[in-house]
């Protein structure tokens, strides 16, 4: 068009980018500064440019002749992208608050359509709650001037596909580029949301230059995945999408899940590795073919390592209950292979400063609009899902994150440390050592006070508690023998404490006061024993919370210092610690930054250490606010990190988070990087927890001085062995015969205070009755007493305690009395209270008991013997035996257990002592893991031998094994020496490369035929 000049201010003020005013201002100062004969609307809008007042895309839509549309609510469009994945959308601000945007029109019925408009809206503002940095984020869909938008955060970069042109990435980059993948896929399934078409151009390279920044992935979130359309086979789309489709999705009427997702993850990681799709060629159906039968070829032939060539496989397992079966798991697996120094905290998005404020606004907008289409939806028939699939619901608030379903962390590889001195090494090596101590005395507060005081006070509580039998401890007022010796003759020390008859013995019955519990009353069914009831707990407090915990932990312990400190009783228990929880305390305050008597709440949790002292991690709830300045001095000023969006703070052998929530006020967490960096990604909110472990947490009590709530086969195997250390070693075997082969998870409570109240529970496998479980336990606590006198006999105790320890038995026998045992929801409870003074005498025997020394290594010998043993005499007769062995889903860890179990109890009256051990280290060298996981496991009348068999093949990594002969076929299973006890013979859980090293027989199943 032959516009003028005038003609091109007019639409200048028509497109509103300027007021009228301010047009004709720069109309009058454009002429002054032109020759007529260069007022030309093209020099004008050139002007323009170079003022600022005007960004190229405007300039030429006005020099086309149209006043634009440029602004859209309260968007100002800048610039249109014409190349690329993210060609049509356009760049925008937010005017109130100058925070960049990306606008994408929407197309099809829903840009005309109401009805298609209101249905893929509620879409759209469902994905609103995807807040990930792994994610293509989605602030709001838009209504304005007319048209219709969905409104994201801005981003510049390419796709992996637009870089797959320049070639192959090495398989470090290719790594980070499918975890962050990973990472993102796990945010969108933890709300409820599937990709379905996850392939390299819909990841996102966020950076700028050669670096890439961050991935993100693209969706389409107006639209929800359902069934493939495969009626139109050429559709050039589809046959894009063909490349990365899990098999199972060609079955008619099969939506996309996310164990499909996680396929093609592995088909883009194969991508990225080869430089092409894993069957490329073809048209839809043989790709499809291809996908649900033929092999991936092998990637070691583009250079690829084994170990993430068979992290690809195991993504790409053509039958889905092989695959990988979470996001989470595969990030997991990945994090390993990506380069060093890429897990560091995320770059901010762009327009970060403005971020806070435009969140905020958009925030009221998603409120009126989801007000709008709820209105709708009432006022007529339900709007029609936008595509084939399952429909969205909004939430009640729009932006606010999801509650934390699953472990959604941003996982990070192990970093390349700096060269450090010898003297550096050795100083980090002794800190290390201190903070082991921490954790082990903390630990033992209750696995001393739970385990140490396992073998003589849980033992005793829980056979009395099953004989319904009555104890007062027998405590002299102020007798030196019954407090902490101060030196060797016994002086020193607090005294006994009250409770006790003038001529020293022990007052009988319970203290005054104390009912037992009313069956109606608390809901407790008790089992018959003489008609007695559970004792009614002196605390009713509600739950207990793990915030500011991380995923994964194996022992939870949680103490009330502050609550303790500040009684008489409280503190004598401390000190009937004895010297090294003294030593521990003072490093603990030493590296938290408070004293114990501050701390109003302590849990500590333990969590697997690949074989070492497991890691610990504090949440410390103080009784008094601090603020963050005060906690970072304390700390000596730690250097400030992120992790999606959330600070931490990091010193040179811990890190610290402190949450902003309302509800973790006056708390910090304290423990390791790499957990507390997880505890950061989850912004405080309480992890999964195993599935018993839940169940117990739901009926602890917070009020109460000490909780230990446990996994007892972290106790058993390789990671938990650490902490039976030193003088706690002989532990281990009493507390395994005590606990059984049955239980699944446990819960130990103890109250100070008048009365002193103890509990346990315990939950027992699917095949152990509660009461069944209760039954054993008074079998096996029939035999302590007496056992426990020979252990004192054998210790012959030093003289500045040997009149306790003379005591001690009778205190045990006496607490027996005392004891209830009852059932409630599917636990067995046995508990027990006493006068206030039992604590700290029961505490102070059994720390001195634990620190006695000479001794024999274990104070409870086996069960006596029974009558002429019958049944399977040798492992290879029980490997034959027959079974019928099923379940849904479990871990290889879980997995093993189970089977061991129910072998176990086919064997009773059997002189074997049948065990499968997983020796972790041989299985991690090739890529595996104890949490392997198995779906849809089902052997009837198999035998045992068929059975692990059965089981390792399910679990093995590389999933395309037909035979368990081949070599492909990695997870085996021999007979072989125990590695605690060489002479014992047992099944061990390994991998043909480390059975072959170490000579191992091979069961027929896994030797190599002859060809």
């Amino acid at each position: 068009m032959n516009a003028t000049i005038v003609d091109f201010w007019k639409l200048l003020a028509q497109s509103k980018l300027l007021s009228s005013q301010q047009v004709k201002e720069l109309a009058t100062e454009f002429a002054r500064q032109d020759q007529a004969s260069s007022a030309t609307p093209k020099a004008a809008a050139q002007w323009l440019l170079k003022k600022q007042l005007l960004t190229r895309y405007q300039a030429v839509t006005l020099l086309a002749g149209r006043p634009g549309p440029f602004l859209l609510g309260e968007y100002k469009i800048l610039d249109r992208i014409d190349l690329g994945r993210l060609i049509g959308l356009l760049r925008a601000i937010h005017v109130p608050t100058r925070h960049p945007v990306l606008l994408q029109p929407c197309t099809g019925a829903a840009a005309k359509d109401e009805a298609a408009w209101s249905a893929a809206a509620s879409a759209a503002l469902a994905a609103t709650r995807i807040i990930s940095p792994y994610v293509h984020r989605l602030f709001e869909p838009l209504e304005a001037g007319g048209q219709r938008f969905l409104v994201w955060e801005d981003v510049h970069g390419k796709t992996l596909e637009e870089q797959l042109t320049s070639g192959r990435p090495p398989p470090a980059v290719a790594c980070r580029a499918a975890w962050q993948a990973a990472l993102g896929l796990a945010n969108m399934h933890q709300q409820g949301r599937v990709h379905g078409d996850l392939r390299p151009a819909n990841c996102y390279w966020d950076g700028e230059g050669t670096t890439p920044g961050q991935l993100k992935l693209l969706y389409e979130p107006q639209r929800l995945p359902g069934p493939i359309d495969w009626s139109h086979p050429t559709d050039a789309h589809l046959l894009l999408m063909a490349d990365y489709l899990a098999p199972e999705l060609a079955i008619p009427g099969r939506s996309p899940d996310a164990l499909s997702d996680i396929y093609a993850l592995g088909c883009t990681l194969y991508t990225l590795l080869s430089g092409a799709p894993p069957f490329a060629g073809g048209d839809v159906t043989q790709k499809m073919t291809r996908h649900a039968s033929e092999p991936i070829q092998p990637l070691t032939r583009f250079g690829v390592p084994q170990p993430v060539a068979d992290v690809v496989a195991f993504l790409m397992a053509k039958n889905p209950d092989v695959r990988i079966p979470s996001a989470v798991m595969a990030a997991e697996r990945l994090a390993p292979f990506v380069e060093d120094g890429t897990q560091s905290a995320s770059r901010p998005p762009a327009g970060a400063a403005s971020l806070p404020a435009f969140e905020a606004n958009v925030r009221q907008r998603l409120i009126r609009l989801e007000a709008a289409l709820s209105s709708r939806t009432r006022a007529s028939e339900p709007a029609p899902a936008p595509t084939p699939g399952e429909s969205v619901k909004a939430s009640d608030s729009p932006v606010a994150p999801a509650a934390v379903l699953e472990p959604v962390v941003a996982i990070g590889p192990p970093t390349a440390g700096a060269r450090r001195s010898i003297d550096e090494i050795m100083r980090r090596r002794a800190r290390k050592q201190r903070m082991n101590l921490i954790a082990v005395s903390l630990a033992t507060l209750l696995i001393v006070v739970g385990t140490g005081f396992a073998i003589h006070h849980w033992w005793p509580h829980l056979q009395a508690a099953l004989r319904g039998e009555v104890y007062a401890p027998e405590v002299a007022a102020n007798d030196p023998a019954t407090a902490p010796p101060a030196d060797a003759a016994g002086n020193g020390g607090p005294p006994a404490g009250d409770g006790t008859a003038a001529d020293g013995t022990a007052s009988a019955g319970p203290p005054a006061g104390v009912t037992p519990a009313s069956a109606s009353g608390s809901g407790q069914q008790v089992v018959p024993d003489d008609g007695q009831l559970l004792w009614a707990s002196p605390t009713a407090g509600a739950p207990i919370e793990f915030r500011c915990v991380p995923p994964e932990a194996q022992v939870f312990l949680v103490v009330r210092p502050a609550e303790l400190l500040a009684h008489d009783e409280g503190r004598k228990a401390l000190a009937a610690l004895g010297p090294s929880f003294a030593e521990a305390q003072k490093a603990w305050e030493a590296a938290s930054g408070v004293a114990l008597a501050e701390v109003e709440q302590l849990i500590l949790t333990l969590h697997n250490n690949d074989g070492q002292f497991p890691r610990a991690h504090y949440v410390v709830r103080t009784t008094n606010k601090l603020t963050l300045e005060q906690l970072l001095a304390k700390w000596g000023n730690p250097a400030a990190a992120a992790e999606q969006g959330e600070k931490y703070y990091t010193t040179a052998n811990r890190a610290f988070y402190v949450s902003s929530a309302p509800e973790d006020e006056r708390t910090f967490a304290m423990g390791d990087a790499r957990d507390v960096k997880e505890v950061a990604a989850l912004k405080g909110a309480p992890p999964p927890l195993f599935r018993e472990i839940e169940r117990l947490r739901r009926t602890t009590d917070a009020a109460r001085n000490f909780t230990l709530l446990f996994y007892p086969p972290f106790l058993f195997n390789d990671d938990g062995e650490p902490l039976f250390g030193a003088e706690r070693a002989k532990l281990r075997e009493p507390l395994a015969w005590l606990l059984g082969d049955h239980l699944q998870a446990a819960a130990v409570s103890l109250h100070c205070g008048e009365p002193f109240y103890f509990e346990m529970r315990m939950l027992g496998s699917l095949d152990k009755e509660p009461f069944e479980l209760a039954q054993e336990l008074r079998g096996k606590l029939n035999e302590v007493p007496k056992q426990i006198e020979n252990y004192l006999d054998r210790i012959m105790p030093p003289q500045y305690w040997s009149r306790l320890a003379r005591r001690y038995p009778l205190m045990i026998g006496e607490l027996h009395k005392e004891m209830r045992v009852g059932v409630e929801n599917e636990q067995a409870i046995v508990n027990s209270v006493l006068p206030a003074p039992a604590a700290h005498n029961l505490l102070l025997g059994g720390e001195l008991l634990l620190a006695s020394v000479p001794g024999p290594a274990a104070a409870v010998s086996a069960a006596p013997a029974s009558a002429a043993p019958s049944g399977p005499k040798t492992i290879e007769e029980a490997l034959a035996l027959r079974t019928t062995y099923s379940f849904d889903q479990q871990s290889l860890e879980f997995a093993m257990r189970d089977l061991a179990d129910d072998v176990k109890s086919n064997l009773k009256g059997s002189p074997l002592t049948f065990e499968i051990k997983i020796l972790g280290d041989d299985l991690k060298l090739d890529g595996i893991t104890r949490n392997q996981s198995i779906r849809d496991f089902k052997q009837e009348n198999q035998t045992v031998a068929d059975i692990l068999t059965a089981l390792v093949r399910k679990a093995n990594p590389i999933t395309t094994v037909k035979d368990p002969s081949e070599a492909d076929q990695k997870l085996i299973w021999v007979i072989g020496p125990d590695p605690e006890n060489p002479a014992r013979e047992i099944v061990l859980i390994t991998t043909r490369a480390a059975a072959a090293a170490r000579k191992y027989k091979l069961p027929a199943p896994f030797v190599a035929k002859a060809n």
